[in-house]
């Protein structure tokens, strides 16, 4: 199935405020530990002209430390559909229990022992704790039981009904972080065109 790149507009996450009401007390204003969470899933595909890696991003999600969400993912057509709103308190409280457990290592990529070949999206976990920032790239497989269940937890949020939607959203030029991280941990460059073509055996060196 075909997937355009998701072009992230240039503008702010952050909602519009009352200028003339009282601004909130910094305590109120900090709700969870975790200060901001992205969640992206993304899936590389070699250049056919480049000696490099295409990344394009599926959908991208972002929590911000009020529990409010911004969502831009691609719909069946093809184009970008933008939502905002505010996010259930369970889920922030998941992610923040699940992820105070213990360290998580940045990468569960690919094994180079597996005997499969991955071919679906990856996903980026990429957060701020008490204003360190901490990211988990994954397949689902490789990672463990605790980041499946954000995972799975976080995509049923990304495609649930009951989102608000909206025109359109800035997420401050995210999109490029997110290739920049994934072209750091694809496992090698991709196969050149030499390399993809086929070359038949030689039969003078072929034993009878």
């Amino acid at each position: 199935m075909f997937r355009c790149l998701l072009a992230i507009s240039i503008a702010c996450i952050t909602g519009c405020t009352n200028p003339s009401s009282k601004p909130e007390s910094p305590i109120l204003q900090k709700r969870w530990a975790i200060d901001t969470l992205r969640y992206t899933a993304y899936y590389t595909s070699p250049s056919l002209s480049q000696n490099k890696w295409n990344v394009d991003i599926t959908y991208l999600l972002e929590i911000n430390y009020k529990g409010r969400y911004a969502i831009v993912r691609e719909a069946e057509n093809g184009q970008k559909e933008y939502f905002e709103g505010k996010a259930p308190e369970s889920i922030m409280a998941l992610t923040e229990a699940i992820l105070n457990q213990r360290t998580y290592d940045t990468l569960y990529l690919s094994n180079p022992e597996a005997v499969y070949v991955y071919d679906g999206d990856y996903y980026l976990l990429d957060y701020h704790w008490q204003s360190k920032r901490r990211t988990i790239q994954f397949i689902p497989r490789e990672a463990p039981t605790e980041v499946q269940r954000i995972h799975r937890v976080l995509d049923s949020f990304v495609f649930s009904n009951n989102l608000t939607k909206t025109d359109t959203i800035i997420l401050k030029g995210y999109e490029a972080e997110v290739v920049r991280l994934s072209t750091n941990t694809t496992e090698g460059p991709p196969p050149t065109v030499e390399m993809r073509k086929f070359k038949p055996p030689n039969k003078k060196n072929q034993s009878r």
